[in-house]
């Protein structure tokens, strides 16, 4: 598992919130567990030689962290942020582990979702989620990202999504 240090999103953010309700449509989403860095930013950036040492050096995913302990550490810099778990590209032999909330498909890019984020329903973009804007059965989620990567192989945030599983961490493990 991976970890990310991103900023809280949710209804404590109000005007922010229920601008993003009413834009998406998605007047069911009670939280925000989805990972898309476009509301949920990731705010960590490495700079020092011990960061480079605990992130993933590849492109798009520098701001993942390899070590709890050091996600730790970086997360007590922040007021309103939390870690957040996620293991990448998650195919049907995984097994969801303790504290999942669900899946969520990111773009090639490793930034949006393709649930919460992407598109309008004029465009027949996706409004299937659970009330914490992901998906709860894994098998769905993959057909989905099939799909995606076959209707819309010219757009390069679908040609290459994943299915990234999602996970609580520490504290926000009982929120």
């Amino acid at each position: 598992m991976l970890y990310e240090v991103m900023a809280k999103f949710g209804p404590s953010d109000e005007e922010r919130w229920s601008d993003y309700i009413w834009w998406r449509g998605l007047h069911h989403l009670t939280r925000f567990d989805s990972v898309d860095s476009i509301l949920r930013p990731s705010l960590f950036v490495p700079k020092t030689d011990q960061d480079w040492q605990h992130c993933v050096s590849a492109d798009f995913k520098i701001g993942l962290i390899t070590d709890v302990s050091f996600a730790t550490s970086i997360l007590s810099r922040y007021e309103d942020a939390e870690i957040v778990g996620v293991e990448l590209e998650v195919d049907q032999s995984q097994i969801p582990g303790l504290h999942c909330v669900g899946y969520d498909i990111i773009d090639g890019y490793c930034d949006v979702s393709l649930l919460t984020n992407w598109g309008t329903d004029e465009e027949g973009r996706l409004r299937c989620h659970q009330s914490n804007g992901l998906l709860d059965d894994l098998g769905r989620a993959l057909a989905i990202r099939d799909t995606l990567r076959v209707k819309f192989s010219h757009d390069s945030h679908a040609k290459n999504c994943s299915v990234w599983a999602i996970y609580r961490i520490g504290t926000e493990q009982s929120d």
